[in-house]
């Protein structure tokens, strides 16, 4: 009798598991810094203010690496993920890197709703 070796039938859903894992890491990081604008940068209710400042061109901040562990059990697995947030005018963006509570404050919170996600966590919410 002659024994074959088995074909890795492992190696598609760890490919499926990889991509999904990339995505919900995607958005997750795009929620997250959409809420961190929303909240420290949010539009006044004046129209012609809030007319006045969307003409002004896009600007990026861009974070160190963030490297947070996640909340699986059993496995450890890490995040490593960059994020740019947009924000609009180089005023904010100049206005944010120069107020050091701010951007520790939202480091923060996207290290803490970036450690709370799962590898395996479905994006088709």
């Amino acid at each position: 009798m002659s024994q074959q070796p088995a074909a890795p039938a492992a190696a598609a859903p760890a490919k499926s598991r990889k991509t999904l894992f990339i995505a919900v890491a995607a958005l997750v990081v795009l929620g997250g810094g959409g809420g961190a604008y929303w909240k420290f940068f949010a539009s006044p209710a004046d129209p012609t203010v809030a007319e006045a400042q969307s003409k002004e061109p896009p600007a990026i901040i861009n974070f160190d690496p963030f490297v947070v562990n996640l909340s699986d059990s059993g496995n450890p697995r890490f995040l490593r993920v960059t994020l740019g947030l947009v924000v609009e005018g180089e005023e904010h963006a100049k206005e944010f890197s120069e107020n050091a509570v701010v951007r520790t404050k939202v480091r923060s919170s996207l290290i803490e709703l970036l450690s709370q996600q799962q590898a395996t966590h479905d994006a088709t919410m």
